[in-house]
């Protein structure tokens, strides 16, 4: 961290700080699309800081939170396609992964719940809603494989 504190830091200089972060210090950093990836994570981290107003420190801490994830997400493809490991994608299928795996839970819970008419939990939708008007560099369709342009 480069450790700008304060009420000055704004959420470019905090994305930065978290890019530069990972392409300085993060193992991740010599994966192929880094770059791009760090570019995306740190600017959605910048974002949701300055929409929700979280404190710099927690977003920090958030973001090596993922990234930790990210590291053993990608060990965990990589283990089950020993034979075939495509290092090209490996950032996007890990992240793919740990999607899944974060949202598992969610979606079993509300699949539970929107049986109950009083939870009031509405069905889901087909788009993807914006978060909270955050706005980030997404994640160019070249890294994802397994995605087509309608997802991009």
């Amino acid at each position: 961290s480069s450790g700008v504190e304060g009420p000055l830091m704004d959420a470019t200089s905090l994305t930065l700080e978290l890019q530069s972060d990972w392409l300085r210090s993060s193992c991740l950093r010599k994966m192929p699309g880094a770059r791009r990836m760090a570019a995306s994570s740190a600017s959605l981290f910048g974002s949701l800081f300055s929409v929700f107003e979280f404190q710099q420190d927690n977003v920090r801490n958030q973001y090596e939170h993922l990234l930790s994830l990210w590291r053993s997400h990608i060990a965990s493809v990589a283990d089950r396609r020993l034979d075939r490991v495509d290092e090209q994608y490996l950032l996007a299928d890990a992240l793919d992964d740990l999607h899944c795996e974060l949202m598992e839970g969610f979606l079993r819970w509300r699949e539970q719940f929107q049986g109950y008419e009083s939870a009031g939990i509405p069905q889901p939708s087909t788009s993807v809603p914006p978060v909270g008007g955050a706005s980030w560099e997404p994640v160019p369709l070249a890294l994802c494989p397994t995605r087509s342009p309608e997802e991009a």
